[in-house]
This record gives structure tokens, C-alpha cells and sequence, in this order.
């Protein structure tokens, strides 16, 4: 069954049987890829390798209509095409998206959005799912507890061990209210026994390189501190995207149509995330729920497709499953 998979991938990324067999099964519509950090030479953090990220650009410059998102209602709206539509966007805003990925759509005049988590913008700091991941990694113990499971302890000595806790940690903390988050989050780096997560260098974006990269480079929302929107009261709602569009207007002059939804799950956002986008302007939401967008889609819930293969067929047929 994996040869014949592998078999029917390689027909699929053929460009004659793209261009003419793939175009009858194709949905009219907008596929919206999904990227967070790129090319991170010998990464601390998981990257997409560089060479890779560069092969897909290639492949949609070559076989796709790639577009910004000042078009994509437009597009919405296009019959059937030998080139689907595609949008590029990137998640949480890192350094890595101006230092490797940019150069890349730059030369290939590609557009794409990235949508920041403004608070790590102006702080340097990382988002808190990261450092969970930093906190453990950088964890002497061999054995911990976790907050909420006092009477289980865990090992902690392999690279399993830990991204094991890792998964743990981060999937209960995202179904958490956040106050409630915050508070284990607190005894979980005291259990682990890490105070200074400041040893690292820089790892995302500061607006000297946003404003740099701003004439391709189109940036979008994606709050303040980066908690999920659902879990917060309607108060702090207002000012993770408030706060949010507010930073990115006054360091780039432009203010942001375009939001993405912190973890984007349909659990993790609801009609007042909804309701308070709308009302301080945002046109266009991105969730990570997957899927093409065609023109029955709501503009607040956009689906895109993750980017994480390793192989440029597994890229085309992930393309090509999402559009059929």
C-alpha cells in the first residue's frame, strides 16, 4: 500500500497530469497554506528546513495562482483554473520568517501575511507555548510533577521524555480559562525548576525588520500575549485585539485587516472573538482548521492547510487533497 501511495504521489506531481488531469478534480476556491518558523540553522526550536520551504515556493510560482490577501475574495469568486489559487501566510511572527523566508519570497516576488503576536514584538520574548518548550528542554531534573497531576511523576531524562511533557503540558494549558493558565503555568516552571527563560537569543520579529520586509510582506493580527481567545472574559478579549492592531498601526502606519486565531482549533474562538474583530476592522480571519475556502465560506473562519512535509510530492498531494 506504501509504494502504490508513493506511486499515485509522483503521478500527482507530475506538472502535465497537475495542469490537465488534476484540473478536473479540483474545487474552485482558495487554499491558504500555513507556516510557522523556517530555516532555523541548527534550531533549538522545530523549523521547516530551508530547502524545502524553497521547493514548495518554487512548485507554487510554477503551478499555482498565488496571490495576496488584498485578492482573495477576488479569487473566491474565479471559476475552475489550470492554477489554483494559494495564499502564504505564517504564524506568531519569527525572526526566522525576515532572516531565511523572506529573501526566498522576495526573489520570487511572492506575497504573503504574517500575523503577529504583538507583546514578543515589543518585548522579545516568546509566545507561552514556546516556553513551555524551552522551560523543559532546559530542565536539570530527572523526574518531575506536574501542577495538575501531583500524584504522577514523570521522567524527564530523554529527548522522549520530554517532548512527551511537552505535549502534556501544552494540551491541557490550552483547555484551561486563562487565569487558570497562567497560575499552572507559574508551578509548572517552578516544578521544573527554571526561573530564567532570558538565555536564548532573539527569536521573533522586532518592527525594524516588520517595516523592512512591508512592501511584499502584509501584517495581520494574532493578539497581544498570544492566549486562546476562547478562554478569555469579553474584557480581555477587547484588548488582545485592540492592543494588538493598535501596536501594529503605530509601528508600520498601515492598520491590519487580517487576523489568525491563536492555535485556531473551531474550540479555540467563538462569536464574540467574532463580533470584536469585525468591530476594529478586521476583514479576514484564518483559523487552522483545514480545508479549501470556496465562496460559501465564511470570510472569519478561513481554513488553511500546515506545510510540515518533508518531500515536495507529499507538498503537491497535500495541495492537491485539499482542492479535490
Amino acid at each position: 500500500m506504501g509504494i502504490l501511495k508513493k506511486l499515485v504521489k509522483k503521478i500527482w506531481a507530475n506538472r502535465l497530469f497537475w495542469n490537465i488531469v488534476g484540473y478536473y478534480f479540483r474545487t474552485p476556491g482558495v487554499i491558504v497554506l500555513m507556516y510557522h518558523r523556517i530555516g532555523d540553522k541548527d534550531p533549538f526550536f522545530p523549523s521547516q528546513d530551508l530547502e524545502n520551504f524553497r521547493s514548495q515556493m518554487l512548485w507554487i510560482k510554477n503551478n499555482c495562482h498565488v496571490i495576496g490577501p488584498d485578492k482573495y475574495q477576488w479569487a473566491l469568486t474565479q471559476p475552475r483554473s489550470r492554477k489554483p489559487y494559494v495564499l502564504v501566510t505564517f504564524d506568531d511572527g519569527y525572526r526566522c520568517c525576515y532572516e531565511y523566508a523572506y529573501p526566498i519570497l522576495e526573489a520570487l516576488s511572492i506575497p504573503a501575511i504574517v500575523f503577529l503576536a504583538t507583546q514578543p514584538t515589543d518585548e522579545g520574548g516568546l509566545i507561552w507555548t514556546e516556553q513551555v518548550f524551552l522551560a523543559v528542554n532546559q530542565c536539570r531534573k530527572t523526574e518531575i510533577t506536574l501542577p495538575w497531576e501531583k500524584n504522577n511523576k514523570l521522567k524527564l531524562t530523554t529527548k522522549e521524555d520530554k517532548r512527551k511533557i511537552v505535549v502534556l503540558a501544552k494540551n491541557y494549558l490550552k483547555k484551561q480559562k486563562n487565569i487558570h493558565r497562567l497560575e499552572m503555568l507559574k508551578q509548572f516552571y517552578e516544578n521544573l525548576g527554571v526561573t530564567d527563560q532570558t538565555q536564548i537569543e532573539r527569536q521573533m520579529l522586532n518592527w525594524q525588520e516588520v517595516r523592512e520586509s512591508s512592501s511584499l510582506v502584509t501584517y495581520g493580527g494574532h493578539t497581544h500575549t498570544h492566549p486562546i481567545m476562547s478562554r478569555i472574559d469579553v474584557q480581555q478579549l477587547e484588548y488582545e485585539i485592540k492592543h494588538c492592531r493598535d501596536r501594529i498601526t503605530e509601528e508600520t502606519d498601515v492598520t491590519p485587516k487580517y487576523f489568525a486565531y491563536p492555535n485556531g482549533r473551531f474550540e479555540d474562538y467563538n462569536k464574540d472573538c467574532i463580533r470584536i474583530l469585525e468591530k476594529y476592522g478586521f476583514e479576514l480571519s484564518f483559523t487552522t482548521n483545514e480545508g479549501i475556502n470556496s465562496r460559501q465560506d465564511k470570510l472569519m473562519e478561513i481554513k488553511r492547510i500546515p506545510t510540515g512535509a518533508e518531500h515536495i510530492e507529499d507538498f503537491i498531494w497535500l495541495l492537491s487533497r485539499a482542492a479535490g
